[in-house]
């Protein structure tokens, strides 16, 4: 990736180059310092020299009730109004990209019949189903889709049976690319159950992204 370097030279002057130049940058005086990104590199503003890692979180809390799910409902955070799940800062810049190489659900609650799970991610504001409703994604909306991960396997976490315990999905070995679109940093997602599953009431799903930032 090409990143435009300010050299600033003790005059202040600047003459703009980039990494991918082979030519040696020569400046005539001395105290020559280094910019990048319109400022100057320190410890807290290294030179970029390749992707970096980061984690990404969302999380949604469903509804106050315990209504059963069937295969193929949506889980969000309502009944009349739910929200997408926004996963903020997935890249360094607007319009930015990056991979997503993993996930990982925590689910609040250890329900002795575990959830199967899915989490739709697009690269574009959605519009959620309401929960314990069939899951609905428009033609348009899957036209941003950067994948689909499945959270089939738990893990148990505290062995308490219901709202007292809990459990988590991991999964590796992804190689979903992206490019936020709409000027932004961010990566939205939609919970989707794919079996019968009974859940506790204000359950807690989050969802950490492990991605490698462009």
């Amino acid at each position: 990736m090409a990143n435009n370097i300010e050299i600033k030279d003790g005059s202040g002057a600047l003459r703009t180059v980039k990494t991918t130049d082979t030519a040696s940058v020569h400046t005539p005086h001395h105290n020559a310092q280094l910019r990048v990104g319109g400022s100057d590199v320190s410890a807290a503003n290294p030179v970029p020299v390749g992707g970096l890692s980061k984690n990404v979180s969302g999380s949604l809390t469903r509804p106050n009730d315990a209504n059963v799910y069937a295969a193929g409902d949506a889980v969000t955070d309502s009944t009349t109004s739910p929200a997408q799940i926004t996963f903020s800062g997935c890249a360094r810049v607007n319009g930015g990209s990056g991979v997503v190489l993993g996930a990982l659900l925590v689910d609040s609650a250890s329900q002795s019949t575990k959830g199967s799970f899915e989490l739709w991610l697009f690269d574009a504001p959605v519009t959620p189903d309401n929960d314990n409703a069939a899951f609905t994604p428009a033609d348009a909306e899957l036209a941003t889709l950067v994948g689909v991960i499945p959270f089939n396997s738990p893990f148990v976490g505290d062995a308490t049976a219901g709202a007292g315990g809990n459990c988590v999905y991991d999964v590796t070995g992804l190689d979903l690319p992206f490019v936020c679109g709409g000027g932004s940093q961010s990566l939205f997602g939609l919970l989707v159950v794919r079996n019968a599953y009974t859940p506790v009431a204000l359950e807690d799903f989050t969802v950490r992204l492990r991605i490698a930032q462009d």
